[in-house]
């Protein structure tokens, strides 16, 4: 039988503060910025599953999506906007 030489106990609150300190240190593109950022012509936007492009489609008028890599689209989001 193994001794137990020492316990420690959490809350849910210390995991939720630290989650909350986690989430305080990522730098938030377009914080600062006061232009929209624009990748190959075409507006930069973001939602919960990412970046994106929407571009128009050839022959009819929607719009088609086009999702961009998480670490093109961050380095492209916090590129300074040019005076």
């Amino acid at each position: 039988m193994a001794k137990v030489i020492s316990t420690y106990s959490f809350s849910k609150r210390e995991l939720d503060e630290r989650k909350l300190q986690a989430r305080c240190n990522v730098i938030e593109p377009q914080a600062d910025s006061k232009q929209p950022k624009y990748l190959n012509g075409y507006l930069l936007q973001k939602d919960q599953a990412g970046y994106f492009l929407l571009k128009p489609s050839p022959n009819s008028p929607t719009m088609i999506r086009e999702d961009l890599p998480i670490s093109v689209g961050y380095a492209a989001a916090l590129q300074r906007d040019s005076l």
